[in-house]
């Protein structure tokens, strides 16, 4: 697979950088949401799959991304150094993986969750995408999210994320669970279709 990966700032770089920054990855966002669904086609047409993607904006895209993204979930082994320097950085004790996901898979959720909040806004054209720049302890504060599916803000990439990491801690063997997230957002859009 041929695939062009894409770095994606923290939540918590996000949040305590300057205004700037978020003013710029914002910017970036909406230049960049079409070259990264290329990006991601790319690494579909390139990779060794009997059956190829087509990223129409189509349902049954989608339903094949997400089987397709649970067979790709690549993950790196922490070192116990590493372990331990997670710990120490840490306010209270918490438990810390043996590994995490490579930063190939972090893009390739990235990229997945744009895909699908495109294919949402193509459908219901009241979704729109909007930086959170309201409540700074707003675990999204300074990220893209989707408004218009309901009263509750929907951060994909994010969602995509953690797909991965429950597909990396083998709860997810297949992309049935992040299909069932995408038709529970339809559903929701559809109810909130705004008054004409």
């Amino acid at each position: 697979m041929e695939y062009e990966p894409v770095f994606v700032p923290q939540a918590d770089v996000l949040r305590n950088g300057p205004s700037s920054l978020r003013k710029d990855c914002k910017n970036w966002f909406i230049a960049n949401i079409f070259n990264r669904i290329e990006a991601l086609q790319h690494a579909l047409n390139t990779c060794d799959c009997t059956d190829k993607i087509d990223l129409d904006y189509s349902h049954g895209s989608v339903a094949r991304l997400s089987d397709w993204l649970a067979q790709h979930v690549g993950s790196v082994c922490l070192s116990e150094q590493e372990r331990e320097e997670i710990r120490q950085e840490q306010p209270f004790p918490i438990a810390v993986p043996k590994s995490v996901l490579s930063s190939a898979t972090q893009s390739l959720a990235f990229d997945v969750g744009v895909y699908l909040g495109e294919v949402l806004r193509r459908q219901y054209p009241w979704i729109t995408w909007r930086q959170v720049s309201t409540g700074k302890r707003n675990y999204f504060y300074g990220q893209m999210v989707l408004i218009g599916i309901n009263a509750v803000e929907v951060c994909p990439m994010h969602i995509v994320t953690v797909f991965c990491i429950g597909v990396k801690e083998g709860d997810y063997t297949d992309g049935k669970r992040l299909l069932s997230l995408f038709d529970m957002w339809g559903r929701n859009a559809r109810k909130n279709r705004p008054a004409e």
